[in-house]
């Protein structure tokens, strides 16, 4: 059973009561819970030997999240072996399967062994300790850029531009400089400066990044406001002084909606005291949640400063309509990249790796598959403006394909010994991907949405750390993640999204002078799908909608 003990060895004892729980399943029952295509695919792929295969399949992929579905609760909770397992009385237990099962969320955490930040859907651990530092200095382009956005904002109220950097180039520590001007500029007064972002990730991202480097600036004392994930210190939000605040657009929205009049004066507080608003992955500003956030939260004496790799909306060979919306949106106004002498880029990406801050890209492409495209199919895509939902899952339900993929990565792993982001076209596929990969002795672990805040962190720390070759993931590391040393990416996403295919090749771009690499690898799966974009014309594809 080499299988099962590589399991227990690299997600430790902690998940061992878990796997104890499902074992008193049957097979057909774990099926059930995985997802009766998912356990074919592993069948296919030759995974599927026991029950015990299935029991470490779950324990990996989704952890305590099982426990999220009332009917996996159900089930679970209504098998006797279980609840003598637990020592478990089967009246007591019937309440854990109710739709208000979070009620009973800590006593379900003592039981199964977890603890209670991990069972709860999103949970998210906020790290309280910053270690100051000075570190990287801005370089001359990025202090050319700061320099032109300062004059920008210099004697107005109420405007509004975009910052135009590639993935890599430094737009948050360019962007946190800029801060640290306008406080400057206003201080003493009192300054709050709101950053948003639409991610838990990105959000402790520019936290972090603020902790780290406001000690240098030796301004004043600063205050740090945190408020996402349905979590909010503003209870006490005290509009003198300074203040940095950050928040998600999800929760910001949700103060928007509510009818309480606590909530309310709060929003109204800390929109009168804004005077300074950066907007993260700005190209999401039009989006109708975001747009009314930024609208409401925003004065008409606010300057708005966006920050973007993809200053666009929509996608290759499509309308522009969504693009125009944008630009008018931040006046028309986009501040490009410049040299170091402050001259304005028409390559940028080949200035930064001339000088060391992006890597040399090597491309090749891997035959994918050939989709047949239904009408719905085709009526998806074309609502979507992108490859639809349903095609993702044909493509990820391709055993051929995923055999075809797994060689690949194997291949680049184990002959170029290359660590490897791997993008997947469906959740299902990200993490059979990484079950194949790890039964074949490559070091790997699936990131989807379903998978707890913990076990993320936990799994992309070992990957950073150069425990795990290989991470599988489907929709959550395009934005948020940033790990210097990935030298391989390899797309098995198809996306006609500009703005989605530039952050995944992103992802590999992290040169030399910020600790990265000197040469990545980016690996195109090739299916039947047109309108794709190519990594040349990436980030310049929507410069010309602000010169219109």
């Amino acid at each position: 059973m080499f299988f099962a003990y590589c399991c227990t060895r690299t997600y430790g004892l902690m998940s061992e009561r878990l796997a104890n729980i499902l074992s008193q399943l049957n097979i057909e029952e774990l099926s059930g819970l995985v997802g009766f295509d998912v356990a074919e695919g592993l069948h296919e792929l030759g995974l599927l030997s026991s029950k015990a295969t299935l029991v470490n399949f779950i324990v990996k992929t989704k952890s305590y999240s099982v426990f999220h579905s009332r009917s996996a609760r159900q089930l679970i909770f209504s098998k006797d072996g279980v609840c003598s397992l637990l020592s478990l009385d089967l009246s007591v237990a019937k309440k854990f399967s109710s739709n208000n099962w979070l009620t009973y969320a800590r006593e379900i955490a003592d039981l199964v062994g977890a603890d209670y930040e991990e069972l709860l859907p999103q949970a998210s651990k906020r790290r309280s300790d910053f270690e100051a530092s000075d570190e990287y200095p801005l370089l001359q382009y990025q202090n050319w850029m700061r320099k032109r956005v300062n004059e920008h904002f210099d004697n107005q109220k109420g405007t509004r531009t975009i910052v135009h950097m590639p993935t890599g180039a430094g737009k948050t520590s360019t962007a946190m400089q800029i801060i640290f001007d306008q406080i400057r500029r206003e201080s003493p007064a009192p300054c709050t400066v709101v950053w948003l972002a639409h991610s838990d990730e990105l959000c402790e991202q520019a936290v972090l990044s603020f902790a780290r480097l406001w000690p240098s600036q030796k301004i004043s004392p600063a205050k740090v406001w945190r408020a996402w994930g349905g979590l909010s210190e503003l209870e006490n939000f005290d509009p003198n002084g300074c203040n940095f605040v950050v928040s998600s657009f999800q929760t910001l929205n949700s103060w928007l909606s509510s009818a309480s009049a606590g909530v309310f004066k709060r929003f109204n507080m800390l929109k009168l005291a804004t005077s300074f608003l950066v907007v993260d992955e700005a190209h999401l500003s039009t989006a109708r949640t975001f747009k009314n956030v930024i609208n409401y939260i925003a004065g008409a004496q606010t300057n708005i400063l966006g920050l973007t790799a993809t200053p666009g909306r929509h996608t290759v060979d499509t309308s522009p309509e969504q693009t125009r919306e944008l630009v008018s949106f931040y006046d028309n106004t986009l501040i490009g990249m410049t040299d170091n002498k402050g001259v304005e880029l028409v390559d940028p990406i080949s200035f930064l790796q001339r000088e060391g801050v992006l890597s040399d890209v090597s491309m090749e492409t891997l035959p994918g598959s050939h989709v047949v495209l239904s009408a719905h199919d085709l009526k998806e895509c074309a609502n979507k403006l992108d490859v639809s939902d349903s095609v993702l899952t044909k493509l990820g339900d391709d055993h051929k394909r995923t055999l075809r993929v797994a060689t690949e990565v194997i291949n680049v792993v184990r002959e170029r010994k290359l660590k490897t982001l791997v993008f997947c076209p469906s959740k299902n596929n990200a993490d059979v991907l990484a079950e194949f990969l790890s039964f074949n002795g490559v070091k790997a672990a699936s990131i989807t949405g379903e998978l707890a805040q913990s076990l993320r962190a936990e799994r992309l720390s070992a990957f950073k750390e150069g425990k795990l070759s290989v991470i599988t993931n489907f929709n959550v590391l395009t934005t948020g993640f940033d790990d210097p040393k990935i030298e391989a990416v390899i797309i098995a996403r198809p996306t006609s999204s500009v703005v989605l295919y530039s952050q995944m090749i992103g992802r590999a771009l992290r040169g030399k002078k910020f600790q990265g690499t000197e040469r990545a690898l980016v690996i195109n799966v090739e299916d039947n799908l047109e309108n794709l974009p190519d990594f040349k014309s990436a980030f310049t594809h929507y410069n010309k909608f602000f010169k219109d």
